[in-house]
C-alpha cells in the first residue's frame, strides 16, 4: 500500500543515485517486501492507527532496517575494499538513521515509552552480534537454545515494530504474541539461510549453528573436522541428515508463527507466510529425495564390492 510513498520519499534524499536505487529498486523491494509491508500486516490488531501514521512508520522503519543491514554489509565486506568508496557508503548510510529517527520523533515524541522499547531491541541486537562474533572466533558446539536465541537477537530491530504499533494504537494486549510471531518467522528463516549460504557463511569467517552441527556429526564418526574442506562438509551436512533435521526445526518455527497470525486474526501476514511453508515443505522433500538416491547408490556400490569380494 505504502511502497509508491516509500519510493518517493527516497528518491528525494539526498543521496546518490546508485544508491536510491539499491534501497528501492524493484530487486530489494521484492527481497524485504516482509519489512516494507509490516506495519500493515500487524494493523488489524491496532486499529486506532491511523493511515498517515502508518504511512510514516513504514518509511522511516523501513529506512532504519536499511540502515542496520548496511552497517551489517559494511562490517563484513573485505578490507581490500577503495578506502573512499567504502567511507562514502558509509556516510550515506549513516544519513538512513539520522533521517530515520529523526522520522520516528515526529510519531514518538520525547517521553514516549516507545523509545525505552526500541533501546531494549537495540541493545539485544548488539548483544547478539557481540556473541556471533565470539561464536565465530572460538568456534563451539553450539546447542539449539543458544542458536535460536542468537537468531532472534539478530533480529530483535524488527521486534520494535510491535511497540510501535502498540503505542500509536493505544493497545499493548496482543504485543506477546506479536513479538513471539516475528521471533518464530526470523528464527524459521536463519534455518534455511544457514543450510543455503553453508559455504559463503564460513569463507566469511561466520560460524552458524549448521557448522557446529556438521562438525559434531564428524566428529561422532572419528573424522576430524578440521582436516575436511567445506565443500566437502556441506556434502556431509545433506548426507548425515542434518539439513532436513534443521529444516524441520525451521519449518515448525514457520507453522507456529502461521498459527498464531491466524489465531490474532493477522490475514495478510498469514497469507504472507503460507506460500513460504510451502516452497520450504518443497525444498525439504527434494532434499530428502537427493539424500535417499544417493544412499541408495552407496548401498548398491556396497553391495557390488561384497559380490566381486565373494
Amino acid at each position: 500500500m505504502f511502497t509508491q510513498a516509500l519510493q518517493q520519499f527516497v528518491a528525494e534524499l539526498s543521496i546518490s543515485e546508485q544508491f536510491k536505487q539499491q534501497l528501492i529498486g524493484a530487486k530489494t523491494l521484492n527481497a524485504y517486501v516482509f519489512y516494507v509491508e509490516l506495519p500493515q500486516f500487524l494493523a488489524p490488531l491496532f486499529p486506532h492507527v491511523r493511515l498517515p501514521q502508518l504511512e510514516e512508520l513504514t518509511i522511516h522503519s523501513y529506512l532504519y532496517f536499511s540502515f542496520i543491514i548496511g552497517i551489517d554489509k559494511l562490517v563484513d565486506s573485505p578490507a581490500t575494499q577503495q578506502g573512499a568508496l567504502q567511507a562514502r557508503h558509509l556516510f550515506e548510510v549513516m544519513s538512513l538513521q539520522e533521517t530515520a529517527v529523526h522520522g520516528l520523533t515526529r510519531l514518538f515524541p520525547d517521553g514516549s515509552p516507545f523509545w525505552v522499547h526500541f533501546d531494549e531491541c537495540k541493545q539485544r541486537y548488539m548483544a547478539a552480534n557481540l556473541e556471533e562474533k565470539k561464536y565465530a572466533e572460538l568456534r563451539p558446539a553450539l546447542t539449539v537454545q543458544q542458536f535460536e536465541e542468537l537468531a532472534a537477537g539478530k533480529s530483535a530491530i524488527c521486534f520494535a515494530m510491535a511497540y510501535a504499533m502498540s503505542c500509536l494504537g493505544e493497545n499493548s494486549a496482543p504485543v506477546d504474541e506479536v513479538l513471539a510471531c516475528l521471533a518464530g518467522i526470523h528464527i524459521g528463516s536463519q534455518y534455511f539461510d544457514d543450510i543455503e549460504d553453508f559455504v559463503q557463511d564460513w569463507e566469511q569467517n561466520q560460524y552458524t549453528y549448521a557448522h557446529s552441527e556438521v562438525s559434531a556429526w564428524l566428529m561422532e564418526h572419528n573424522i576430524d573436522p578440521d582436516q575436511v574442506p567445506v565443500s566437502l562438509q556441506q556434502k556431509y551436512l545433506y548426507t548425515s541428515g542434518v539439513a532436513l533435521r534443521l529444516m524441520e526445526l525451521g519449518c515448525q518455527h514457520y507453522q507456529r508463527s502461521l498459527d498464531l497470525a491466524t489465531s490474532l486474526g493477522l490475514e495478510q501476514l498469514a497469507a504472507y507466510l503460507r506460500p513460504r511453508i510451502a516452497t520450504y515443505c518443497q525444498q525439504m522433500s527434494r532434499v530428502q529425495h537427493t539424500v535417499d538416491q544417493a544412499r541408495m547408490q552407496v548401498e548398491h556400490v556396497s553391495m557390488t564390492d561384497d559380490t566381486v569380494v565373494a
